[in-house]
């Protein structure tokens, strides 16, 4: 389908986007002359999975060049850490109906340099399990109550998933409700990116935190990353 913000031919640009509370950064091709709206669309298809579709109009845009300045955000160690932060009111959102060839987005002679990100990506509430890194954890205050203790950089869950169709949540659940064992049995939820894990994650401490049955169960949640060198 014809990307009705773009024409055939237009020059096409690398834009670098950080994505806030997920931690990711990735590229995007768009035409130069492109409206941000459509760089929404297709930062939502990237980011989409066939459980979870984000919606475009719902993503908030920030270009990571301040007002006045030349320079744009670095890509360095640093930047997970940020990205996992609160918002930076520092950055301006961008606004859907504009071009991105403003001088005040890109400009007309916008090249890309080395290790630069120029977008910041803020996810609606419901994506993924995760969005408005600057919210409140109240989930977490009312977690805490049930004795339930938390470690890691996991987010907050707002969906709508049917969890009773999904395997590993429904043995995880069978396995804490469990009366006839000694303690409780230890789970590993393990599985490649977008899985689904931290949302897993966080429904079953809702379901702990709702059922008085199970009100001597303590989670701790890690996430770990694993890489191959």
């Amino acid at each position: 389908m014809a990307d009705e913000n773009s024409m055939p031919g237009e020059a096409e640009v690398e834009l670098w986007c950080g994505v806030y509370g997920e931690g990711t950064v990735f590229s995007v091709k768009i035409a130069r002359e492109a409206k941000v709206s459509a760089l929404q669309e297709k930062i939502a298809g990237i980011l989409s999975t066939e459980q979870h579709t984000v919606p475009p109009k719902l993503l908030t845009l920030y270009l990571t060049r301040k007002k006045g300045g030349t320079t744009w955000m670095k890509h360095d160690s640093n930047t997970e850490s940020f990205l996992q932060g609160g918002i930076d009111t520092g950055y301006d959102k961008m606004l859907s109906s504009w071009k991105l060839n403003k001088k005040e987005y890109l400009g007309p002679n916008f090249t890309t340099g080395d290790e630069d990100i120029h977008v910041l990506v803020e996810l609606p509430v419901d994506a993924f399990g995760y969005g408005k890194a600057n919210e409140p954890p109240n989930k977490m205050q009312r977690l805490e109550r049930n004795r339930i203790s938390f470690a890691g950089p996991l987010h907050r869950d707002e969906c709508a998933v049917p969890f009773d169709t999904i395997d590993a949540f429904r043995q995880i659940q069978e396995g804490l409700s469990r009366k006839e064992v000694i303690g409780h049995p230890l789970f590993f939820l393990y599985g490649p990116r977008q899985f689904g894990k931290t949302t897993i994650a966080y429904r079953i401490m809702d379901w702990i935190a709702s059922d008085s049955n199970v009100a001597d169960v303590k989670c701790v949640f890690f996430e770990m990353h694993i890489g191959c060198g």
